[in-house]
């Protein structure tokens, strides 16, 4: 069995391990940040299904009152995960955020301030770090859409054209080009603007791009 002292999980941090319970199930002491102590399962722990004393339901409930139809909004659900990500190392994409330098400026640690500065949630969009270097802070986020978020990718390749600089996606949208043809081009050593100006064509007999 792990031991799981000193382990941190959402808002708990487990202290020691108590006695079994009657049907044999590991259960550990754990302190909240807010304070309270309380006995958890292992396995809760370990699958996510208890991350704090109780006090987080109660916290939105309370403090931040954002809560619609009896269920927590969009907007709360993208503070957290982002809090989560860059915070929890515990998280699966923590090494993405948290592991590589990515932080959530002092003030969005609270939610009201997160709001504040955001606004609510648009339909169909996500917060979204505007250079994806820095963290999460007002002057570098934006709620975006699943497109936008693709083209704002560490690994989306941007080319540069008559002082226009696109994701290699949208010239190809503007172009016409399939993005095979641009990427293959440039690969091979064409110019940009051979690549971007030079139309292409698909023979009938060879289903060959050229």
């Amino acid at each position: 069995m792990t031991d799981l002292t000193g382990q941190k999980f959402g808002r708990l941090e487990v202290i020691k391990r108590m006695p079994n319970s009657k049907w044999g199930h590991v259960i550990w002491l754990c302190r909240c940040i807010c304070g309270k102590e309380s006995t958890v399962y292992s396995f809760s722990l370990k699958n996510g299904r208890t991350k704090s004393c109780g006090c987080f339901i109660q916290d939105v409930k309370t403090k931040h009152d954002h809560k619609s139809n009896g269920e927590i909004t969009g907007t709360y659900r993208s503070w957290f995960c982002m809090k989560q990500r860059c915070t929890n190392p515990h998280n699966k994409d923590y090494h993405s955020y948290g592991g590589r330098g990515i932080t959530v400026s002092k003030e969005w640690l609270e939610f009201s301030n997160f709001l504040r500065d955001m606004g609510e949630q648009p339909p169909n969009k996500t917060i979204d770090r505007i250079d994806n270097n820095k963290g999460y802070c007002k002057s570098n986020c934006r709620w975006a859409t699943k497109g936008q978020q693709a083209r704002n990718k560490r690994n989306t390749r941007f080319i540069t054209y008559g002082n226009i600089r696109q994701s290699l996606d949208d010239w190809s949208k503007k172009t016409g080009i399939p993005k095979a043809v641009i990427r293959s081009r440039l690969s091979r050593g064409w110019s940009v603007q051979k690549t971007l100006t030079t139309a292409a064509k698909r023979y009938k007999k060879r289903e060959e791009i050229v």
